[in-house]
Formats: C-alpha cells, structure tokens, sequence
C-alpha cells in the first residue's frame, strides 16, 4: 500500500527543516574572531589539538569500543525490517519510523553528555573530557546513520561522519558550503576530490573546539581550566539534529532513486 504523495511530503517536510536549521545560523557567529583577544592562542591550539587526536585515536581505534554500547546488530535488524515495511507501505508514518527513533536515542544520549560533563566539570577535569565527548559525539552520529541503515565504516562513511560534525558546528558561509558538499555526496555517492580524511578531522575538531569556547565565552566562563561542564549537551544536541536531517535526507533520496519510471 502506498500513500498517494508520502515521499514528496516528506521531502519538502526534511527540506523545511534543513532550511530552519541552516537560518538558525545563517548569520555567522564567527566565535574565534569574537575570542580572539580574550583567549590565548595557546589554549585554543590546545584545544584544538586535543580535539583533533580524540578524532584520530577513537576514529581508528576505538570504533569496537563505541560498538560495544551500541546494540549494533540489533539497530541494523530493525533497519532492515523497516526498509522492508517502507517498500510494502510507503506511507509518512512508515517514513518517519526510523527518525523519531534516532531523535529518541538523542534526547538520552543528550542527557547523559550533560550529566556527565557536569559532573566533570565539577570536579575540575578539563582536557580528560575531551575524549570522552568525542566518543560521544561519534557514537551518536554513527546511531543516527544505523537507524537509518547506513553504515559508519569505511573511508567516505567516516569523512560524511566528520563533515557532518564539521558542518553543525560551524555558521554563517562555512555551514552553507559544508552543507552544499554534503548534499552533492548524498547526490552522487562521491566525496568532494578535495576531501582527505585527515583534512576532515582536523575540520570537525577546529569547528567543535571553537564551538565550545564560543558556549563558555557566552557564559563569561573561563576557558583556561575545564573543557567538561553542562556545555556538551547543547552542542551533542546540535550536532546530532543534522545528523538526522542528513541521514533522512540520504534515505529519501535513496528511496526515489529506487522508484520505477513513472
């Protein structure tokens, strides 16, 4: 059974909220430029830098361990079985199936980040959060693409991953552009020829090191001591809504391109 119209509404419904999402930050926040004369350089390289060898070390060696608290098999059995349900009944509540799935999984995942950068903020451990909310984060964007049963391995999965990052934490011009990229890939299963995975995590970690500054410069929280606080959670939950907006985007467009000629 299919519902005259399910996939087109959905589209421009996915369209809708991508383009709330991108306007939220059209107008650039530029926080490196706001910090500049109020952060030392050495802590935002710092920063950036611890930022960046989270990525390296979880990227290529902790994907078992972000595995283990994932349920994989399972998330990939229901994928599987709810592709199957969207091919007998495309209908917008079988279409949406996988996405209040993942936002679900999000508001917890958000809620433990925030907890857990509270209590380390707490406690006055700065740097030594850093790894664990990139775990974090990552774990969370590869739920997002199992729901949607895509995969997070291989090298243009884990680049899309960290554009993905790249792109919800940057504003203004450097989102817009990221996004183009990312709707050109999803477009044409090819990464950009400029990408490298290297060129990628070193974007995401600088677009997420300047993101956290920027929460903490708002606040008027010093950024010398803790990196870990209740700052996670707005930025997991921003991260995690494109997630959502891009793996929708990638099934729905999947889904047309399976449809027969008229």
């Amino acid at each position: 059974m299919r519902e005259k119209g399910a996939w087109s509404r959905e589209w421009a419904d996915m369209r809708r909220q991508e383009d709330a999402f991108l306007e939220r930050y059209r107008q650039a926040q530029a926080p490196l430029e706001q910090l500049r004369d109020r952060v030392p350089q050495g802590v935002q390289d710092t920063l950036e830098a611890a930022f960046s060898k989270a990525f390296c070390v979880i990227l290529e060696k902790g994907t078992p361990a972000i595995e283990k608290t994932l349920r994989k098999e399972e998330l990939k059995r229901r994928a599987a079985l709810w592709a199957f349900d969207v091919s007998q009944k495309e209908t917008r509540r079988a279409l949406r199936e996988p996405g209040k799935k993942a936002r679900a999984s999000a508001l917890r995942d958000t809620a433990f980040s925030g907890a857990q950068g509270l209590v380390l903020g707490v406690l006055g451990m700065g740097l030594p959060d850093v790894p664990l909310f990139v775990g974090e984060i990552l774990r969370g964007v590869y739920k997002t693409a199992l729901h949607y049963g895509f995969s997070y391995e291989g090298e243009t999965e884990q680049m899309f991953v960290l554009a993905v990052i790249e792109a919800a934490c940057s504003a203004g011009e450097a989102q817009q552009e990221r996004d183009r990229e990312l709707n050109r890939l999803i477009e044409t299963g090819r990464a950009p020829a400029s990408w490298t995975k290297k060129g990628r995590r070193e974007a995401a970690a600088a677009a997420l090191a300047g993101q956290v500054l920027y929460l903490k410069f708002l606040q008027g929280v010093p950024v010398a001591g803790a990196v870990g606080g209740a700052y996670n959670a707005p930025v997991l939950r921003r991260v995690l809504r494109y997630a959502d907006l891009k793996y929708r985007r990638r099934f729905l467009r999947g889904l047309r391109r399976e449809k027969p000629k008229g």
